[in-house]
């Protein structure tokens, strides 16, 4: 039987990752490793996340002494990791009953696969959290990701824990440790342009919880802006990834007030076909 290992930063949060294991551990019918790294914890949590990792003995515990970062530390996961399959977990969210099995027997084949997401967001509307879930059905996908699979990851950027990846097929492609925001997007897309074999599966595998806490909350449209400026230094973007590239810049920019956000129009405009495809998806 394949064999998966399960990767999962933690910082501060017991209880979560407590719920974050427990929907691994209950996994059935597969050969499991969970890598938890402990991105130096403050000292009131460390005693309680030791007593969370010691439940079961497929859990490795590494502690850090310095806080590095989550992209650090999933390159210490990649480097520990003794499994033919990776998947990364972050602390705060959930595998679903299955969901493991099901991605297993979806990757012979290929190389990458990802499944679809229930997003749960007490924040906000549920106006607003249902147009989040209305995202992972099939019949809003532009590109299929099995087809166009860079296309399809900087369109609707799926949850790093509902990817399922052969570690013999990542090569030397690392998380960005320099990015604090949109590091997991350009691992994915780097993957697609070393030509990994890439499928969309359409069962709902993972919950994902959007808090004001998360990195996409938390992070400034100035700060998302200079990511995507920075992306072309990361990949090589496509025509379809261009023209979704100016689309979100204008709108930052405009929600900035900055004139300039006329210039990012004019750019996705100048491919009018791209542009009102993607808009269809925006409205």
């Amino acid at each position: 039987m394949s064999k998966v290992s399960v990767i999962i930063p933690t910082r501060n949060r017991p209880a979560s990752l407590q719920s974050a294991l427990q929907s691994v551990l209950i996994q059935p019918l597969v050969v499991l490793e969970i890598v938890v790294i402990d991105d130096a914890s403050k000292q009131q949590y460390i005693a309680e996340i030791i007593q969370v990792a010691s439940q079961d003995d497929r859990i490795r515990l590494v502690r850090n002494e310095k806080n590095i970062g989550v992209s650090a530390c999933r390159n210490q996961g990649i480097a520990m990791a003794k499994n033919d399959y990776l998947l990364f977990l972050d602390d705060d969210d959930e595998l679903l009953p299955g969901m493991l099995v099901q991605s297993l027997e979806a990757i012979r084949g290929r190389d990458v696969v990802s499944c679809r997401s229930e997003v749960i967001a007490a924040h906000l509307s549920t106006s607003k959290t249902l147009r989040y879930n209305r995202q992972q059905t099939a019949a809003l996908d532009l590109y299929p990701m099995g087809v166009q699979p860079a296309e399809h990851i900087f369109l609707y950027t799926p949850q790093i824990h509902t990817f399922l990846v052969r570690r013999s097929a990542i090569g030397d492609v690392r998380f960005s440790e320099e990015l604090r925001y949109g590091e997991d997007m350009i691992f994915w897309l780097q993957l697609a342009a070393n030509g990994l074999r890439f499928e969309k599966l359409e069962f709902v595998g993972s919950r994902y919880h959007l808090h004001l806490s998360s990195a996409s909350q938390q992070e400034t449209n100035q700060s998302k802006m200079a990511f995507y400026q920075q992306l072309p230094n990361y990949v090589q973007p496509s025509a379809e990834v261009n023209n979704l590239l100016w689309i979100k810049m204008a709108y930052l920019s405009l929600r900035q007030g900055y004139i300039r956000c006329a210039v990012y129009l004019l750019k996705a405009l100048s491919r009018p076909k791209l542009f009102f495809r993607h808009l269809r998806y925006y409205f």
